[in-house]
């Protein structure tokens, strides 16, 4: 379980610097030149903002839900690898997105035991 905390852990504060980087970020680095034309900065910024709150919200059934045990964390927290893996239908040049979006998957399934027990067993609480 421990492992899973921290890979989920992990995407959700990745995701909390690229929002960051795509909200706060000059123009100028943004590194495609489409991104410099016309409405797609403020678009971008709002996608950053969006993103930003997600992984704020992530963090927090991460530290509140998850860390207790509590089953609707564990599927709450699923909207991570599906938000990396919009990320990478949108573009899909962002092979790195599908990687992480796999990654937190991973970690999640790691976890599955902890929060639905072979039938006959208690179900315990995660700690």
């Amino acid at each position: 379980m421990r492992y899973a905390w921290i890979i989920i852990l992990l995407s959700a504060v990745l995701g909390l610097l690229a929002a960051l980087f795509l909200t706060i970020s000059p123009t100028t680095v943004l590194f495609e030149p489409e991104f410099r034309a016309g409405d797609v900065p403020g678009v971008l910024r709002a996608w950053g903002v969006t993103w930003l709150f997600f992984n704020v919200f992530a963090l927090i059934v991460l530290f509140r839900g998850l860390r207790q045990g509590e089953r609707w964390a564990w599927w709450t927290l699923w909207m991570l690898p599906l938000l990396w893996l919009s990320h990478f239908l949108v573009n899909l040049s962002t092979v790195h997105n599908l990687v992480i979006a796999i990654i937190t998957a991973g970690g999640l399934i790691l976890s599955y035991r902890a929060f639905f027990p072979a039938s006959g067993e208690q179900p315990s609480r995660v700690s």
